[in-house]
């Protein structure tokens, strides 16, 4: 047996519900007998009870073991609705609307308090009477704000505000209606202390949450089932509020919040809520109602609305010149029309004295109530509020009643009387009928064009959608006015073409088109969308994927982004910080859920439609956003009758077509009204249509399977059908990491390692998982992420005993320890692979054994190991990897092969190995890899000192790169076309290209991949002589040196060390230069890192005066670079051997090495040195005496400089490199003679 009261499961016998204390006994409607739970029929006089029949009484543990109440007169509640909402309800019950459907509803419990001592003093006659009369006053103002009855017990009802007939505010009409009953009540309990000399009041409780509702009864009451804590905390409310008064949980409270009194009371524990919980007492209505809409202490421009607001002001201005009008402002619910005329009023504000403004506007439970409209408008105009008794209502009507010309007060006052329903003068008949139409609309005209004529007057109407007929004829009759006063007619609606206020916009378009303005607003644009989100949120780094999910959700509608604005803060996914000025974020808001306030709205607009339509919206949501009509007519049969509803909801704007080829394809106009339709449907039927869906996507598309994976494993996983989800997402994101969509392959692998759980995958299955999801991971420089998937997949090899997956485990973190990121650590690594490789061997896993081989290659090549290991490790794991046909572990091995044979200056096979695996890295569509290995031919070609080449391959790199979002890639292409930049004498492309290369590198974490670009700009900073810049730009690379890459410690050190012979701090840069010669195997790394600081130690020789020292450096330098074919650096060496010979006074030599010197930077290109070199040599000419050679030699340097400053980038850059004193000595001695 199931409590009525708070729905908790009771054994069959019992008589009290064990949880809440309610009676479970059925009373009979014939002759009040108490029966059993359960009974079907009076076990007394034989009646068979109905479903209408049921327990004593209501309330809580106060009854137990008391007599019982008798029961009360068992008609149905229909004998109380009014007419028009009756005929809503029967329409409902009729088309089965959502039987069976989740929704959010306002639960309103209310009961008879007193009840039981009151019974026992009172013949069951005059109880059921009192009951009766009660239930009179309890149920009207219910059916009045169209909520509905769910049952009755004994001396309690129980509504919903929200279901079968939603609304954005139900929130709101439930409280009314509570206010409602405590104000019909409270005549009615004067009255049976009087007649029957008992004391009776009512109690309310008020919660909102989610329930599982059934159909409309043939009683019109509303069948139900309770969800989690929502009717019990409502029940509870009830129980807990005092006599005469109304109590709401907070949930309530958050949605009507700006428009009651109310008093916080005090934090009480409720049974079955953790938490102590915050409820309030509701006290009345607000005299003067605030807005829902909008965040509490944010606030933000109007954007967007550019042109509505220059058409506001075009009619604003007409009206200052005494010239009237009639301006509409259109959009759907929340695009800012209420905003604009805020702004509107705030401009008039300003003025007045000029000016006078009043505004009145539509509830959507006033529909029914004629002249509500204007019955607000008169209150506002004489100060009254809903509150006001009668008498001091008409008391402040009389500050009107004398001020309309032409009229008598005598003969005004009754029109107001009537108006408002208060008792005219003794004697007087109120007026009705078209009498008090007549009247009325004659008083009204003279009352504002009386206020026009004294100054310019502006009406406004908000929410005309919601006007009862009445006021909008009313509103028809005053628009002559504005022919011939400074009137300003102004209302707001939405696009509701049934509507009654509509009838306004088409009278204002077809007789007064020449005073009339439409404004008509649209969704905000993606970027000024974003605009208003920056305005709201005053944060710099407010994640992107954040900020997209807020636009995504949002699209464009400023209301939708202000309450999932709301949401986030309210869920702390967008707090405060410690200053409180400006927002941060602590989350992406993944899981964000729709707003009550939106759901609301978008529930209340579903609700609107016939069953039929109602339901293809419903099982259009299960497909997605966007839909096919031929897998929406396979799981909702009756495919003829599909295109009429789908043609409704293109009326209703819910949804659009958006192709018919190849497939007639229909869209969601927004995603909110897909989640709000979804939101309604049982889950155990969603799985059902979901798994529907899924199938017919396999049967209708499957040659598509493929492209579809991830949609297909989404509704296989909603239908709990995890085998299919396993194989569809294992698939999706394949496709996906093969494509690069990095973060939906970390998703698509993340569900299937879900549903691998719960079907307990191979081991082979979990292998590909695990350590797809992990390479996905450290592709996005989430290194981090990366490691801790590894070592999930480790602990569950423990778990389950499985060397298979142990080894998989250990493989992927020795390659992960080896590679250069944040992570870098090879200690870990080859103790990782030590452990590896005999395991893989015991297992017989060969493939296995050739990725730790592959690990192995990259530690002795990156690591400053052994180059000839790294060879023998490297063609081991290629021949295995032949042997096995494993395409891409070839690819990898041959890619990281690359480095020791260069590092062996075995460049004809490091070209092979480049071009070998860029075929493999094609054909397997690994793009990532494809970009690294024209990363690897830039160098080769930069090395060899091909720098146009280099610049090429870079620029394929960077290509590819972008188009997949790889930052790695990216950014290390950046770098290089930096480098070669700087070798042609390009600084200014070499400068923007480094510091381009820096920027994003910040984004992977990767500590080389900075120091790469840093180090191009500090060499291109000092060649233009921007030193300060060098300066500042190597302090943090000096900080992080010992961090980086070993094979890019050379480099750096050179670079640091020529900034400290610049400064004059040579201790400094011998420091420097000691410490990375004393790496080990340092001589063992390829010559094109290797040489750098070598090169830079003869600077520091020649600085320091120790020609001979730097004579022997250079030689070694240049006899290092021929033996290894490297042309980078070879022509700066033998330029610096031309001047240390020149130093030593042997100027033959030196000629021959600066000739020598020439040769090669002409071959190149590279003019950063060759203008050093053409003025040494012009040095070398005026010794021996050859002026003429001299002129020839600075004129070619001349020639140079002119094009180096015309690419050094901006004008500062370019002073600062002609103003070095080589620099301008050179223009000294070539200028006019």
């Amino acid at each position: 047996m199931r409590c009525p009261t708070c729905q908790t499961e009771n054994p069959d016998e019992a008589k009290f519900c064990r949880e809440c204390g309610s009676s479970l006994l059925v009373i009979c409607s014939n002759c009040g007998h108490e029966n059993l739970p359960g009974s079907k029929f009076c076990n007394n006089c034989g009646q068979a009870l109905s479903a209408g029949s049921g327990p004593a009484a209501h309330s809580g543990p106060e009854h137990i073991g008391q007599q019982q109440i008798p029961a009360p007169d068992r008609t149905t509640p229909d004998r109380y609705l009014p007419p028009e909402f009756a005929a809503k309800l029967e329409e409902a019950r009729r088309e089965g609307a959502m039987e069976g459907e989740r929704r959010v509803v306002t639960m309103l419990f209310c009961d008879v308090k007193g009840s039981t001592a009151a019974a026992r003093q009172l013949d069951p006659e005059d109880w059921t009477e009192i009951i009766n009369g009660a239930f009179e006053h309890m149920i009207n103002p219910i059916y009045r704000y169209e909520g509905v009855v769910a049952r009755l017990m004994g001396d309690a009802v129980l509504a919903f505000f929200g279901a079968p007939i939603g609304h954005e505010n139900d929130p709101e009409r439930a409280v009314l209606a509570a206010l409602g009953i405590l104000d019909g009540i409270a005549n009615y309990r004067m009255a049976v202390e009087r007649n029957w000399g008992i004391k009776i009041d009512v109690r309310v409780g008020i919660n909102t949450g989610l329930v599982v509702v059934g159909g409309v009864g043939s009683d019109l009451r509303m069948e139900y089932t309770a969800m989690g804590d929502a009717i019990n905390l409502a029940s509870r409310m009830e129980q807990m509020a005092e006599p005469g008064t109304i109590q709401i949980t907070d949930e309530t409270y958050q949605q009507v919040a700006p428009f009651f009194e109310v008093e916080k009371l005090e934090a009480m524990a409720v049974k079955g809520v953790e938490q102590p919980m915050v409820t309030y007492r509701v006290l009345g209505r607000k005299a003067t109602p605030g807005l829902l809409r909008g965040i509490e202490g944010l606030d933000s421009p109007l954007i967007g609305r550019t042109r509505a607001w220059s058409r506001l002001q075009e009619a604003a201005a007409n009206l200052k010149r005494g010239v009237g009008g009639l301006v509409c402002l259109l959009g759907e619910a929340g695009l800012g029309k209420s905003r604009l005329v805020r702004e509107l009023q705030a401009n008039f504000e300003s003025c007045r004295s000029e000016f006078a403004w009043y505004e009145t506007f539509s509830q959507s439970y006033e529909t029914d109530l004629p002249y509500a409209l204007f019955q607000r408008l008169v209150r506002r105009l004489v100060g009254a509020s809903a509150g006001d008794s009668a008498a001091l209502l008409q008391e402040k009507l009389e500050a009107i009643v004398g001020e309309i010309p032409g009229e008598e007060e005598a003969a005004v006052r009754p029109v107001f009387d009537s108006l408002f329903g208060l008792q005219g003068e003794a004697g007087q008949p109120p007026l009705e009928g078209e009498a008090f139409k007549g009247r009325l609309f004659t008083v009204m005209e003279r009352l504002w064009r009386h206020r026009a004529s004294q100054c310019p007057t502006v009406l406004v109407f908000d929410d005309l959608h919601w006007s009862d007929p009445a006021s909008v004829t009313l509103l028809l009759h005053l628009m002559p006015l504005t022919e011939h006063f400074p009137l300003l007619l102004l209302w707001a609606m939405r696009p509701e073409r049934q509507a009654l206020g509509w009838q306004a916009k088409l009278t204002a378009e077809t007789d007064y088109d020449h005073r009339y303005t439409e404004i008509t607003l649209q969704p905000l644009s993606q970027a000024e969308g974003g605009q208003l989100v920056d305005s709201l949120l005053t944060m710099s780094d407010l994640p992107a994927l954040l900020r997209a999910r807020i636009l995504e959700k949002t699209e464009g509608n400023p209301f939708f982004v202000e309450e999932v604005i709301r949401t986030l803060i309210e869920d702390g996914v967008v707090r405060r910080d410690e200053t409180g000025q400006h927002w941060q974020a602590t989350g992406t808001g993944e899981a964000v859920e729709i707003p009550g306030n939106v759901l609301a709205l978008l529930t209340a607009r579903i609700d609107r439609l016939e069953a039929g339509p109602r339901r293809t919206l419903q099982l259009a949501s299960v497909v997605g956003r966007s839909f096919y009509f031929r897998v929406l007519a396979r799981i909702a049969g009756a495919a003829e009758a599909l295109d009429g509803q789908l043609l409704i909801l293109q009326r209703a704007e819910l949804v659009q077509e958006v192709a018919r080829v190849p497939e007639l394809e229909y869209l969601f106009r927004h995603a909110l009204t897909q989640e709000a339709a979804y939101s309604t449907i049982l889950l155990k039927q969603r799985r059902t249509y979901h798994q529907q869906v899924g199938e017919a996507l396999e049967v209708l598309f499957p040659e598509q399977r493929g492209e579809l994976a991830g949609n297909l494993a989404s509704h296989f996983y909603a239908a709990r059908d995890f085998e299919k989800a396993l194989d569809y997402y294992t698939a999706a994101g394949d496709r996906a990491f093969r494509l690069h969509a990095l973060a939906e392959a970390v998703e698509h692998y993340s569900q299937a390692i879900a549903c691998a759980g719960q079907v307990g995958a191979s081991s082979k299955r979990l292998i590909h998982l695990y350590t797809r999801r992990g390479r996905a991971y450290e592709l996005s420089s989430r290194f981090d992420e990366a490691l801790a998937n590894y070592q999930e997949l480790e602990r569950l090899a423990d778990e389950l005993g499985d060397r298979a997956l142990e080894l998989a485990s250990m493989t992927a973190q020795c390659i992960l320890r080896a590679t250069q990121t944040s992570l870098y650590n090879p200690q870990e690594a080859r103790k990782l692979a030590e452990q590896a490789l005999p395991l893989s061997q015991e297992l017989g896993d060969r493939a296995a054994e050739a990725k730790i081989l592959w690990g192995l290659l990259i530690l002795e090549s990156w690591s400053g190991g052994d180059p000839n290991k790294a060879l023998a490790y490297g063609e081991r794991s290629l021949a295995t990897a032949r042997d096995l046909g494993l395409k891409e572990q070839m690819a990898f091995t041959l890619t990281n092969l690359v480095a020791a044979y260069l590092t062996l200056s075995r460049l004809e096979a490091a070209n092979r190995a480049v071009l070998e695996s860029r075929a493999l890295w094609l054909e397997l569509g690994n793009a990532p890899m494809l970009a690294d290995s024209y990363g690897l031919a830039g160098i080769i070609r930069w090395s060899v000192g091909d720098f146009e080449g280099a610049i090429t391959a870079s620029h394929e790199r960077i290509h590819i790169s972008q188009s997949i979002g790889n930052d790695w890639n990216h950014s290390a292409g950046l770098a290089m076309l930096a480098y070669a930049h700087y070798e042609l004498g390009h600084f200014g492309h070499s400068i923007e290209f480094a510091e381009k290369g820096w920027q994003i590198s910040e984004k992977t974490g990767n500590f080389s991949l900075g120091a790469y670009s840093r180090i191009a700009l500090i060499l291109a900073y000092m060649q233009i002589g921007a030193w300060q810049q060098a300066q500042e730009t190597a302090e943090p690379l000096d900080e992080v040196r010992d961090k980086i890459a070993i094979f890019m410690r050379p480099i750096a050190a050179a670079a640091l060390a020529q900034v400290k012979i610049e400064q004059g701090d040579l201790e400094g840069a011998e420091r420097l230069l000691a410490e990375v010669l004393e790496i080990a195997d340092f001589e063992a790394m390829a010559a094109h890192w290797a040489v750098f600081p070598h090169v830079a130690r003869v600077h520091l020789l020649l600085a320091d005066d120790d020609p001979e020292s730097a004579l022997e450096k250079a030689n070694y330098v240049i006899g290092r670079l021929d033996q290894a074919g490297i042309r980078l650096q070879l022509a700066e060496s033998l330029w610096l051997k031309g001047k240390v010979l020149m130093a030593l006074g042997n100027w033959g030599q030196a000629k021959e090495a600066l000739l020598e010197a020439k040769t090669h930077s002409e071959q190149t290109n590279g003019r950063q040195i060759l203008w050093q070199i053409l003025a040494t040599l012009a040095e070398v000419e005026d010794w021996r005496g050859n002026p003429a050679a001299a002129r020839q030699l600075r004129s070619q340097a001349g020639e140079i400089v002119d094009y180096i400053a015309a690419n050094a980038g901006c004008e500062e850059q370019r002073v600062s490199f002609l103003i070095q004193p080589e620099v301008a000595a050179l223009q000294a001695t070539n200028g006019p003679d």
